[in-house]
């Protein structure tokens, strides 16, 4: 009898502490989702650090402006490296811009005497990802940078050009990212 009821207390007993085991699991489990969660939006972040360090690389005026380029290209749902890969076609990322203080290393709405001057590199920045999305993708119908191209400049190349500052704006993030020191948990 006292075997019976001494197995009864250790079943009842360890019931009580079965469902904290499965408690604490599920936490566990959660907080490792989370922390994912947190790493993919840092990842998602880094982008306007890796275009100012990039921007930097190449000795451009625009380094202090990544985090409008971010913000613009979220904002009017474009690629947020195709402005600044424009910048690199038009002006070398706004070493040579048509005229100085003119704010306009893209060269939009510059064409034979035209030239268009922003008040600064935000302004611009905020008008042509605006233009992008608006004009050369919902109304021209660009897909790609080579449709945008077609519109944007006259230059049979320009796209081909666009297309590489592009892709080693890419793989100078994936080379930064691979510089980062790991994080230890």
């Amino acid at each position: 009898m006292k075997a019976g009821i001494i197995s009864f207390i250790i079943i009842v007993l360890c019931s009580f502490f079965t469902p904290a085991l499965t408690s604490a699991q599920e936490t566990t489990a959660r907080s490792s989702a989370s922390f994912a969660d947190i790493l993919q939006a840092q990842k998602e972040d880094d982008r306007s650090v890796v275009l100012k360090k990039y921007l930097e690389n190449h000795n451009s005026p625009m380094a202090g402006n990544a985090e409008d380029f971010v913000i613009q290209a979220d904002i009017n749902n474009i690629p947020w490296d195709l402005l600044v890969a424009i910048a690199g076609t038009e002006s070398t990322f706004g070493q040579h811009e048509p005229t100085s203080s003119c704010y306009n290393g893209w060269g939009y709405g510059v064409y034979g005497t035209n030239v268009l001057c922003f008040p600064s590199y935000t302004e611009a920045i905020k008008t042509i990802s605006r233009a992008l999305r608006n004009v050369y993708i919902d109304k021209f119908g660009a897909q790609d940078v080579y449709g945008i191209g077609k519109y944007y400049a006259a230059s049979p190349t320009w796209g081909d050009h666009t297309t590489f500052f592009m892709h080693e704006i890419e793989s100078f993030r994936a080379t930064y990212e691979g510089n980062a020191l790991p994080i230890s948990l």
